[in-house]
């Protein structure tokens, strides 16, 4: 146990496993259901609480483009990026102040390998943290994301964003 009566080591390892089965066992296309896996984390509450980050959360952004994508749209886009998802993320628990500074949204760019299937021209996947206001309209979060990008960057072609809402810890060194 640490110090505050809540698991840690592999105690703690094992109510994360919990927390990612009971967070797919709740998706309505889950690849499998655990049904005890609610009940093994209101057994530690506070074991993965929102709160206990060590550092401020960041929304991580990774784009896979294909070919078709020139360089200078890559660039103009890496420069779009962050205020469009800072906007589009906005909510009450983390409103919108203006274009995110340095550090506060993390981009990582990746060109399509041999392995990877698919239509799209360029997708963009925005990973933040899950809070009841973003999961209402999600779907329209994602939506604001891509038609800024497409009526900015029309060089980009089939584009799909998908944004993925989740529970998470972020920690980084200055």
């Amino acid at each position: 146990m640490s110090d505050g009566g809540l698991p840690a080591g592999v105690g703690k390892t094992a109510l994360g496993a919990a927390a990612v089965r009971a967070a797919e066992s709740r998706r309505a296309d889950r690849l499998f259901d655990d049904p005890c896996a609610e009940a093994f984390l209101a057994a530690a509450p506070g074991a993965f609480d929102l709160e206990q980050r060590t550092g401020v959360p960041v929304p991580l952004v990774q784009v896979t483009h294909d070919d078709s994508i020139a360089e200078p749209t890559l660039r103009r886009l890496a420069k779009l990026l962050p205020a469009v998802v800072a906007e589009a993320v906005a909510c009450p628990e983390e409103p919108w102040t203006g274009p995110p500074s340095m550090g506060d949204i993390e981009n990582r760019f990746r060109r399509k390998g041999p392995l990877d299937v698919g239509e799209l021209n360029c997708v963009v996947e925005v990973r933040t943290k899950l809070f009841a206001s973003r999961e209402a309209d999600k779907r329209e979060r994602a939506e604001m994301i891509g038609t800024r990008l497409s009526e900015a960057e029309p060089g980009l072609g089939h584009l799909g964003v998908w944004l993925i809402l989740c529970k998470g810890a972020w920690w980084q060194r200055d």
